[in-house]
């Protein structure tokens, strides 16, 4: 045990050493100022969290695709370079970020798939999907790249991740005559697909400290996307709440089984949020000033990281607190520079930049 706690040490001591590198809310605000993308760009790369990722980028000739694509393989290299310091047999542990960019990369394929028609492709005849990830993560990944980069129907998409723990699932729904099943569908099963994955592995492969946080950040997160969907579901598609309750994940987290139909069920909206104010995520939900119910998922997902990362006592949980913030750190990255590119500050553009409150 106190060999295990030693490893814990060092690996945690090296992960925060990494977060003291990352972007402080000075910085951002110094990047809404810019006034270009190169602008953006051209600081980003002089910035010790961030030199490494774009070491090959040329800031006066990039646009905002090519920075977006440039930060999130910077954040999957980082990922890499802290499973190698960590220790093999908590190897499972390290499988949320995987799991999550298969499930993007499957979606972005299959979107360009609905959007060709049964061809697939685009109108000049372009690949259905180019992937656009490091060769460390395609390695680590059983996903035929070369494969999904051709697909041009619902069957070659199958046949590209057969070997992946999406294609039992993928496979088992329904195909209607178009020969391409309803998009939400094929979204709903891949992310209940993950956070079964992700409660299993918590449950066979860790202990402790590591499993407690593991299981209360996969279950909040379960509970907050549901939440999320109610709420969306309240706003956009009142009348239709029996076709889209299917949507809702079916695993929880804190909250009663009654509460999403409950939740729905409310008067209004104020009534909602007063419900959610009553609810195990009281904290979170009194917050104020948010404009979007997303705003409150990605609130808990910084706040719940950083007290992990920060915890006295540390756990394989620690790196997964670093990861989560470097991703949020990478959606902040996103929204800032989309606001430089159309001359708005995030505050005029009504744009949320997750942990600058604090």
């Amino acid at each position: 045990m106190i060999a295990g706690l030693m490893r814990y040490a060092g690996s945690a001591a090296k992960v925060r050493a990494l977060y003291g590198k990352r972007l402080s809310s000075e910085d951002f605000r110094a990047m809404a100022a810019m006034r270009s993308v190169p602008d953006v760009t051209a600081f980003l790369k002089a910035h010790p969290g961030w030199r490494r990722a774009l070491a090959t980028i040329e800031p006066s000739t990039i646009h905002r695709g090519q920075l977006e694509d440039a930060l999130r393989q910077g954040m999957l290299d980082e990922h890499f370079r802290i499973n190698r310091f960590m220790f093999s047999s908590g190897v499972e542990l390290y499988q949320e970020p995987i799991l999550r960019v298969e499930q993007e990369e499957i979606l972005a394929c299959y979107s360009r798939i609905r959007a060709g028609g049964a061809q697939g492709g685009a109108a000049d005849g372009s690949p259905a999907y180019v992937p656009k990830l490091p060769d460390a993560y395609k390695k680590s990944s059983r996903i035929d790249f070369k494969a999904l980069a051709v697909c041009t129907d619902w069957d070659s998409l199958l046949a590209a991740v057969s070997k992946t723990g999406f294609y039992p699932i993928l496979s088992r729904l329904n195909i209607p005559e178009s020969g391409l099943p309803d998009y939400a569908s094929v979204e709903w099963v891949m992310q209940t697909y993950v956070f079964s994955r992700l409660f299993s592995i918590a449950k066979r492969r860790a202990s402790g400290q590591t499993r407690r946080s593991l299981e209360a950040f996969t279950g909040a997160q379960v509970d907050l996307i549901n939440i999320c969907r109610v709420m969306r579901i309240r706003s956009y598609f009142a009348e239709d709440w029996q076709n889209y309750i299917s949507l809702l994940l079916p695993f929880s987290g804190k909250l009663a089984p009654h509460f999403l139909r409950d939740l729905y069920a409310a008067p209004d909206e104020e009534s909602s949020y007063r419900m959610l104010r009553s609810s195990p995520y009281r904290r979170i939900f009194e917050q104020s000033g948010y404009r979007h119910i997303e705003e409150y998922y990605y609130h808990y997902l910084y706040h719940f990281s950083r007290r992990m990362l920060r915890a006295p006592m540390p756990s394989a949980f620690t790196a997964i607190a670093y990861l989560t913030l470097m991703e949020i750190e990478v959606l902040n990255v996103i929204k800032t520079t989309e606001c430089v590119r159309y001359g708005k500050s995030p505050e005029a553009a009504g744009v949320f930049l997750v942990g600058m409150e604090s």
